[in-house]
């Protein structure tokens, strides 16, 4: 957490996620690659901000494919 919070804003992107009813339709979204402890797999992660919560939402994946956008779609629709 601490490490998200030193950032610097122009890692962050903006990204529009078009999702009917939700009140912060634009996030900052940061993405990197992570290795979970003791693991041999690479995940992708999406750290979200500027989305109604007070702390960023992690969000690991190992699909490198999908856009960004359609990552954040299918997670806001859950």
């Amino acid at each position: 957490m601490k490490e998200t919070e030193g950032l610097p804003g122009a890692v962050w992107k903006k990204i529009y996620v078009p999702i009917l009813n939700r009140k912060h339709k634009r996030v900052s979204v940061y993405e990197n690659q992570v290795r979970l402890k003791d693991g041999k797999n690479v995940f992708r992660q999406l750290i979200v901000k500027d989305h109604g919560r007070s702390k960023p939402t992690f969000i690991l994946t190992n699909n490198t494919e999908l856009s960004m956008q359609s990552i954040l779609e299918v997670y806001a629709k859950r």
